[in-house]
């Protein structure tokens, strides 16, 4: 989450330097892409606690399809790591 102009996921940035590889393509165009909003229908959806629930055109999916949405899911699952650290961090600030 952008906090400041120079921070970016806790890290200092330099914006005319941003820290992906212009040879990766567009930094968010793989989560925005239409293969990927063509995996909606496949994904399973997460609680709070982060369990998965069981979809059943998922369980019918070929490998492909299934490994396209796990690493999806993993992505996701490592941003709400993120997001919850962050908002526990500042919590844990404001306590004292």
């Amino acid at each position: 989450m952008l906090q400041d102009k120079q921070t970016y996921q806790g890290n200092r940035v330099n914006w005319l330097f941003p820290p992906e590889d212009a040879n990766d393509g567009c930094p968010g165009g793989w989560y925005q892409c239409q293969f990927v909003y063509s995996l909606k229908k496949y994904m399973r959806d997460r609680s709070k606690d982060g369990v998965r629930s069981s979809n059943p055109l998922f369980d019918k999916a070929d490998e492909f399809i299934q490994a396209a949405v796990m690493y999806y899911e993993r992505e996701e699952n490592a941003f709400y790591s993120y997001w919850n650290s962050q908002i526990n961090s500042k919590a844990k600030m404001n306590a004292k």
